[in-house]
C-alpha cells in the first residue's frame, strides 16, 4: 500500500510538471521548481504556479470558464455533474483542485 502511494505521489508531481524523467530510472526536479525557488520578482512565481495548475485539462478548463472567480465547491460539482463526471469522479476532482488552487 505505501509503494502505490508513493508510485502515485511521484506520477502526480510528473503530471505536474514538478517532476522529469531525464533517464530511465531516474527522476529529476524540473527547472521550473528551481525557478520558482530563486524567482526574484513574485510575478514569476505567480506564473509558475498558474502553469502548474493547469496542467490537468480539466482544471484549465474550469480555470478558463470562471476568469473572474470559482464558484463554490457545490457548484463546480454540480458542473463537472453536467459534464459526464460520476458524482464521486466529480467530488475527487473538486477535492482535488480546492487543495491547489
Amino acid at each position: 500500500m505505501q509503494t502505490w502511494a508513493a508510485l502515485s505521489a511521484l506520477a502526480s508531481l510528473r503530471y505536474f510538471g514538478l517532476l522529469e524523467k531525464p533517464e530511465d530510472g531516474k527522476l529529476a526536479v524540473s527547472k521550473d521548481v528551481e525557478n520558482y525557488q530563486y524567482a526574484p520578482d513574485p510575478k514569476i512565481k505567480s506564473e509558475l504556479l498558474l502553469k502548474w495548475l493547469r496542467a490537468p485539462a480539466i482544471f484549465a478548463d474550469l480555470l478558463d470558464r470562471y476568469p473572474e472567480g470559482l464558484p463554490s465547491d457545490a457548484s463546480l460539482r454540480f458542473d463537472l455533474m453536467n459534464r459526464g463526471f460520476s458524482p464521486a469522479a466529480g467530488d475527487s476532482t473538486v477535492s482535488v483542485f480546492s487543495q491547489v488552487r
